[in-house]
This record gives C-alpha cells, sequence and structure tokens, in this order.
C-alpha cells in the first residue's frame, strides 16, 4: 500500500487528479448502494410509525376531551348572569380602586411640605 502512494506521488498531477476522482466515485457509489439496499426495510417501518404516531394520538385523545369540557363549562359560567366570573370581576375592580385610593393618599404628602426642601420622591 505505502509503495503503491510513493508511486502515486510521482505522476504527474493531472494521474492523481483522475486516482482521487476514480476513488471518490467508488466511495460514494459504495455508499449509494448500500443506502439502496436498505431502503425497502426503512419503507416497511413507515408503516409501524404511522401506527404508533396514531396510538401516541388516542393516549393524549382523553386530555382533549377534558380540555373541551373545561372550556364548556367556562362558556357557561360567563353566560350566566350575576354568575361566578362577574362576581370575581366586581371584586377586582373594587380591589383595584381601593388599592388606587390608598396609594394616591399615601403620594399626596410633598417631600417640600415636610420640610425637605430639594428632595425628590423615590417611589
Amino acid at each position: 500500500m505505502w509503495q503503491m502512494l510513493e508511486r502515486l506521488r510521482e505522476r504527474p498531477d493531472h494521474e492523481k487528479r483522475s486516482v482521487a476522482l476514480l476513488l471518490a466515485g467508488g466511495l460514494t457509489l459504495v455508499v449509494v448502494l448500500g443506502w439502496l439496499i436498505t431502503l425497502p426495510g426503512r419503507i416497511a417501518s413507515v408503516g409501524e410509525e404511522t401506527e404508533t404516531l396514531a396510538n401516541a394520538r388516542d393516549a393524549f385523545a382523553p386530555i382533549g376531551e377534558n380540555i373541551n369540557l373545561f372550556l364548556e363549562e367556562y362558556e357557561k359560567l360567563q353566560g350566566e348572569e350575576g354568575g361566578l366570573l362577574s362576581e370575581v370581576s366586581t371584586t377586582t375592580e373594587a380591589a383595584t380602586s381601593t388599592q388606587d385610593v390608598a396609594t394616591s393618599t399615601s403620594t399626596s404628602t410633598a417631600p417640600e411640605s415636610a420640610g425637605f426642601e430639594g428632595a425628590e420622591m423615590v417611589e
């Protein structure tokens, strides 16, 4: 093998390129043939993968049903007059307005009136 490489090194560049092209083509041919030989087995396994995906969808079906049930109940609650959702929003609005009043009263005292001239208010 080493002797063949030594003889190849002594040859002109165009012959070296021809040998390199031949080796690269041969290696590519071997890879393509290997791919073609294993192709039928891989195509047959696609059917098995499709079946596996269908089983996975079936496994998650109850979750989707529960989400749909939740959404239906949510829409029922939202549609009722005086239902839970309107009470929650009223309570939230009242709490927000109470918080706004508390914030405005606590920030109404200016630092200048407390004897701190030139001080900046930090929130």
